[in-house]
C-alpha cells in the first residue's frame, strides 16, 4: 500500500513544493550467493597387489670325484678342489698318494 502526501504552498512567487511520504514499502531485497552442496568423495577401493612368489635358490652340493680320479688344471697348475674352476677345462689324471715312499 503506498500513500503519497503532497503539500503544495502557494505564494505569489508561485512556488510549488511537493513531498512525498511512502508507506509500506517493502525493506531492502538481501540477495545470498546459492547455496553449495558438498559431496563427499567417492572411497576408492584398490585391489592390492599379489605379493611375487618367492623364489627358492638351493645351492647343489658338490659331489667329491672317485676317490681314484683327481681333477687338474692346466691353466692353473692346480688340483680340484684347490682351484673351483678351470677355464682350459679339467684334465682327469689317476689319484697318486702323497706319502712316504
Amino acid at each position: 500500500m503506498i500513500a503519497t502526501t503532497a503539500i503544495c504552498l502557494c505564494t505569489t512567487a508561485r512556488a510549488h513544493v511537493r513531498v512525498g511520504v511512502l508507506v509500506g514499502v517493502p525493506p531492502p531485497v538481501m540477495i545470498a550467493p546459492a547455496p553449495v552442496f558438498y559431496a563427499e568423495p567417492v572411497p576408492v577401493v584398490v585391489p592390492s597387489a599379489e605379493p611375487a612368489p618367492t623364489t627358492v635358490y638351493a645351492e647343489k652340493t658338490q659331489t667329491s670325484p672317485p676317490a681314484g680320479t683327481w681333477w687338474y688344471c692346466p691353466v692353473t697348475k692346480k688340483y680340484y678342489p684347490y682351484v673351483k674352476g678351470c677355464s682350459s677345462g679339467w684334465v682327469e689324471v689317476p689319484a697318486k698318494p702323497t706319502g712316504p715312499k
